[in-house]
């Protein structure tokens, strides 16, 4: 039999979390897996909530969990004080998540899953292919049902398609791992944009390998929908966002090399490190941007949209030029406000009482 813990990170998703829920319990890896099969839990994950998400949790699961065949599901909310994601993450892999199971599986509440196979498939690419570690499959932006589009949705759909183009990408927002490899990762406080370390501790082996993407597979007939950005100010806010993630991404990438002793991968450091001391990467940002001089952002973030477009043959590249460049031009005031936002202290989780960026 197969064990699989899947968990919904929420915070404060009562709006979003029903359709989310509805789309999950509709996925015919249920039909077709009832017990002896395979079996899922689920844990909601309801991360320092200040609204009715984990009582609309509770209500939907009651409602849909009693339409699945018998055994299939169980599941439970867990509420937790402390905010954060990387926090929300470890309390579920290493606490609440079934302690021997094959697979984890994560997904955002605030996603809804398009094709009725999608974790079906996801966990089919692991079974199938021991030799991937995760598996993501595509994320769709909701603005593409839109009839007519805005100058601001084009250049966000090709930017998506830029994205998409490098090889071994991990989405965030719906994933899954094999649940040896989920154990050995502690994310520490502070990381924004989780799944950059997820995607390269699983592409290196734990930073013990040259980078392998195909480690990391996206799965046919697998996909979800998110609710993108499209006014200017949120496009911005995103990227400021994403920006300081990938610094701060690079940074505990430079640290894990730093502290690795002899014979260790960077997922003994990782938990080393927060055994030590749950706070010991906000420290060593903090220190890293007080002797950091004037630019603290990670070296060649102005070119990643050029460099994208070596991924694809000439007629996509002269096709998403002017989107490349468009994003590059935006991303010189982003770039400095993401500078800015990490000289002066504001970023939630490194300084305290910070809001998130």
């Amino acid at each position: 039999m197969t064990n699989v813990s899947l968990a919904i990170l929420a915070r404060n998703e009562e709006c979003h979390l029903p359709a989310m829920l509805a789309s999950l319990l509709a996925q015919r890896w249920f039909a077709k897996n009832a017990p002896p099969h395979d079996h899922l839990q689920l844990v909601v994950v309801a991360n320092a909530c200040t609204d009715r998400t984990a009582v609309v949790a509770r209500e939907q699961l009651t409602r849909g969990g009693a339409t699945l065949p018998p055994g299939v599901l169980t599941w439970r909310v867990e509420e937790l004080a402390e905010p954060g994601k990387p926090n929300a993450w470890n309390r579920f892999v290493h606490e609440f998540a079934n302690p021997t199971a094959d697979y984890l599986v994560f997904m955002d509440a605030d996603i809804r899953l398009l094709h009725p196979d999608t974790l079906g498939n996801l966990l089919r690419l692991l079974r199938d292919h021991p030799e991937v570690e995760a598996a993501t499959d595509r994320p769709v932006k909701s603005l593409t049902r839109k009839r007519w589009k805005s100058p601001i949705d084009w250049l966000s759909l090709g930017a998506a398609e830029l994205t998409r183009a490098a090889p071994g990408q991990l989405c965030g927002q719906c994933y899954a791992l094999r649940g040896a490899f989920a154990r050995r990762l502690w994310l520490p406080r502070g990381i924004i944009t989780e799944d950059g370390l997820i995607k390269a501790m699983a592409a290196t082996a734990c930073y013990t390998q040259p980078a392998d993407q195909a480690r990391i597979r996206c799965a046919e007939n697998a996909a979800h929908e998110f609710i993108a950005y499209t006014r200017l100010g949120d496009v911005f806010r995103n990227q400021r966002r994403q920006q300081v993630g990938q610094t701060l991404h690079v940074i505990l990438r430079e640290q894990l090399h730093a502290n690795r002793l002899p014979g260790e991968d960077a997922a003994t450091v990782l938990e080393r490190e927060y055994a030590r001391d749950p706070d010991w990467f906000a420290a060593v940002v903090r220190d890293r941007i007080a002797t950091g001089g004037r630019w603290v952002i990670y070296p060649g973030a102005l070119a990643v949209r050029f460099r994208r477009l070596r991924n694809m043959g000439w007629p996509k590249r002269l096709l998403l030029f002017p989107v490349a460049l468009g994003g590059f031009l935006f991303d010189l005031p982003v770039l400095l406000a993401a500078n800015r936002l990490l000289k002066g202290g504001d970023v939630a989780g490194i300084w305290p009482d910070k809001g998130a960026p």
